[in-house]
């Protein structure tokens, strides 16, 4: 005979961890970042030193010009931060970036598992992979937190590409100028940067959420950066021009 078990032990059980975790919610700190931006009247901008079209040296750039609406939208002013080790190597935990020097992140942030690790990504427009030109050498370029370099490295070595790699659009204009790649795969938004070529958008890589960043754990800060952005509309201008695609559903 099996031993007899009061059914509502569980239940009582459950209430008393549910009203526990009740308690400890209430004493926690309240989340005062939107708070804290707003009687500073200015959001901290950080971004990367150079990443055109999103940012370019001297204050421009449309996710410069995005941040800027989006501060607008919040009533305070934007303060840009530059962070000269934003990109100076593969974890972004040495880049130096620093959760009381930023209030909001920009300079080609992508929506996946890395950059959520600290962030919390809130997409603006989706972008998409291509190949600009064509082997037989192709240029990475895919200066982006959050970027899956390793499938895209994949890809190309399936092709039979010889593989470069490039960490900024300047690098990579010139490699095609003086022909030491062929193509460059990289996203549409950094097409404008690039010369004229062929353009072969990719369907196998998938497409990609630029976003602005704000650290974990700002809630309140969280949701008036997602209400500013529907204010100031999904995209601040065209990042990437309407041009036509080949797509490649084969590859």
């Amino acid at each position: 005979m099996k031993p007899w078990r009061n059914p509502y032990r569980a239940s009582l059980w459950t209430l008393l961890v549910g009203l526990a975790l009740l308690l400890l919610a209430r004493q926690l700190p309240p989340d005062l970042s939107l708070a804290v931006v707003q009687q500073a009247g200015a959001l901290k901008v950080c971004h990367p030193p150079s990443l055109p079209p999103l940012v370019v040296p001297g204050g421009e750039g449309s996710e410069v010009e995005l941040a800027r609406r989006i501060a607008r939208a919040l009533g305070v002013e934007a303060q840009f931060n530059l962070q000269a080790g934003w990109g100076q190597g593969q974890d972004p935990v040495d880049w130096g970036l620093r959760p009381e020097s930023c209030d909001l992140l920009i300079g080609g942030i992508l929506a996946g598992q890395e950059t959520r690790l600290l962030l919390t990504p809130l997409p603006y427009q989706q972008g998409h992979w291509g190949l600009l030109g064509e082997g037989p050498r192709v240029g990475l370029l895919a200066p982006f937190w959050g970027a899956d370099r390793l499938t895209l490295t994949e890809w190309l070595e399936e092709q039979g590409y010889e593989v470069n790699y490039f960490d900024s659009p300047t690098e990579a204009r010139a490699a095609l100028k003086r022909g030491q790649v062929t193509g460059v795969l990289t996203l549409d938004v950094l097409k404008p940067t690039l010369p004229e070529l062929p353009w072969r958008a990719i369907q196998r890589l998938g497409e990609a959420s630029l976003s602005v960043g704000v650290w974990k754990g700002r809630t309140t800060l969280k949701r008036a950066v997602a209400g500013a952005l529907k204010q100031v509309g999904q995209s601040p201008g065209p990042l990437a021009p309407a041009t036509p695609t080949k797509p490649d559903s084969t590859r």
